[in-house]
């Protein structure tokens, strides 16, 4: 996403489940945001600190504008028309084994 981008808030169409979003890049601005559960307010992360977790299709998130620079990200999600042995013995250790040797962060 190049400068002056943002994602408005919106919930996800076609996931299931939590999904793992990373970001990357030198840009300033451009946090995620997701509403809490139980209230009005919103937790903000800079996921190129650490990778977040959460159920897009049950709340609300989006991305700040970014104000410089170019933000890259990846986004992991279970698709609710995929085949869950894939997702369960596949994805998911690929994941882990990213995530662990800090590969994907």
């Amino acid at each position: 996403m190049p400068t002056g981008c943002r994602i408005k808030e919106h919930l996800d169409k076609i996931n299931v489940g939590d999904s793992m979003l990373v970001s990357f890049g030198d840009y300033t601005g451009g946090t995620t945001y997701v509403k809490n559960k139980n209230d009005r307010n919103y937790e903000i992360h800079d996921c190129r600190l650490q990778p977040i977790c959460f159920n897009g299709a049950e709340r609300l998130h989006g991305v700040h504008t970014i104000s410089n620079g170019e933000r890259f990200s990846l986004v992991f999600y279970k698709n609710k028309f995929f085949s869950h042995s894939f997702y369960k013995y596949y994805f998911c250790p690929t994941i882990k084994y990213l995530v662990n040797r800090h590969i994907v962060l």
